[in-house]
């Protein structure tokens, strides 16, 4: 049976596959079927109890037939049913439902560009936003991940427990390589991790990803003593402050924090030069989930 591949579908819209599965408890692990076809055959089992006035699930049919409609695996084709009469009938009535034959080989996505790895994270991110995170395969993703990892991108984040990466971007396990301090501060150990997210496991993009009301640059606009270690994390932010304006000053110390590390790191300076890792300076807001880019 030919279609659209089921490869060729969104994490996000595998993760709505597998939320029906659990919904009406069917005992299917979606990493270990074989074909996507099973979601056809339930469809066309319960039609045809419908048809032949046995007891059917009048609601897994409806929720079946909205589910591989929304995720737009349909065209038109020759029926799909039992016995030739029925199979006419139906094609003169309306276009069938059809899903390729096909492995679930890999729930890993791998972006050929950074621009490509970007467009991943916004969309993901839009998901975050509307509250529709997608319900990974868990399970069939940590045996993916026992030998190795590719991530999409490298985040370097604030240290700000009302931050995570991995949802604010709706993504999977072993796709974001995060680095985190509060304030977005780099050191020779940061920039380090950077440069091996970068340069040995290949991620095509580097976003650093400031946040609104952050803690750490608040401290440097309103001053004060502060102690132990902290004094270093506001010396390295206080070149960045826009006098009187947290946000500004926010803005301008990831944007410090890009420099810094460019210059600092010619490992970055080279994969960047020669296209290879795409560098974003982007901002989380704290109420809506929202990642705007700041260049």
């Amino acid at each position: 049976m030919d279609g659209i591949k089921l490869s060729s579908l969104s994490p996000h819209q595998l993760g709505e596959i597998s939320g029906f599965i659990d919904k009406y408890g069917l005992g299917i692990e979606l990493g270990e079927e074989k074909t996507a076809n099973f979601l056809l055959r339930l469809w066309n089992a319960e039609e045809e109890k419908r048809k032949k006035g046995e007891k059917y699930s009048k609601k897994m049919l409806k929720d079946a037939e909205r589910l591989i409609t929304s995720l737009r695996i349909t065209e038109p084709s020759g029926a799909v049913a039992h016995g030739e009469a029925v199979r006419q009938k139906q094609e003169a009535r309306q276009p069938r439902l059809r899903i390729i034959d096909t492995e679930v080989e890999s729930m890993e996505r791998r972006p050929k560009t950074g621009q490509e790895a970007l467009e991943l994270l916004m969309k993901g991110n839009r998901n975050f936003v509307e509250g529709k995170l997608t319900q990974y395969d868990v399970v069939q993703r940590r045996k993916e991940l026992v030998n190795g990892q590719q991530p999409l991108a490298i985040v370097l984040g604030c240290s700000d427990s009302r931050i995570d990466p991995v949802k604010t971007f709706d993504a999977n396990l072993g796709e974001i390589f995060a680095i985190e301090s509060a304030g977005n501060v780099v050191d020779d150990v940061a920039i380090g991790s950077i440069e091996y997210g970068a340069e040995h496991l290949k991620a095509p993009l580097f976003v650093i990803l400031a946040h609104e009301k952050c803690g750490a640059v608040t401290a440097c606009c309103t001053g004060g003593h502060c102690e132990g270690h902290i004094k270093d994390i506001v010396k390295m932010i206080e070149p960045s402050v826009v006098k009187g304006n947290v946000e500004a000053s926010t803005d301008a110390n990831a944007k410090a924090m890009k420099e810094c590390i460019l210059h600092s790191s010619e490992v970055i300076r080279r994969l960047a030069d020669e296209g290879k890792l795409k560098i974003v300076v982007a901002k989380y807001m704290l109420e809506s989930g929202q990642v705007k880019i700041l260049g």
